[in-house]
């Protein structure tokens, strides 16, 4: 089945961000650039509304004032396909404190949402 994901590329991933591009496209999917974002403490609580402090504070520390981009990736089975790539690279490449090496929307009504969230937050970025 034809669908879409939004992922973004989270600072374990940034390094091997041309392998992880390259792995997507040669298991069929199609990538389109949606832009950068800079996560900040509004944004990752916007985003991840039902974390605990903790995490939030973990994910401040990680995340926090870094430029991270995003794609929407599409094609057969997209959502399963992408999701099981992260977890082979998480294997892999997710050496350090965190082993995160992408985010990607668990369905496509999650995609859909996280699809308007950022494509708006990206459109605020560069209004």
């Amino acid at each position: 089945m034809e669908e879409s994901t939004l992922i973004f590329i989270k600072p374990d991933g940034l390094a091997i961000k041309p392998l992880i591009l390259e792995i997507l496209q040669q298991n069929g999917l199609s990538i389109k650039f949606l832009g950068m974002a800079s996560f900040d403490e509004e944004l990752i609580r916007l985003f991840y509304p039902l974390l605990n402090e903790s995490v939030i504070q973990k994910c401040l520390t990680y995340m926090a004032g870094k430029d991270l981009p995003f794609y929407v990736i599409s094609g057969p089975d997209a959502i399963q396909t992408v999701k099981r790539i992260k977890n082979e690279l998480r294997k892999s490449h997710g050496n350090s404190r965190t082993g995160s090496i992408m985010h990607s929307s668990d369905d496509a009504a999650e995609c859909a949402q996280e699809m308007v969230f950022f494509e708006n937050l990206l459109s605020l970025s560069y209004a």
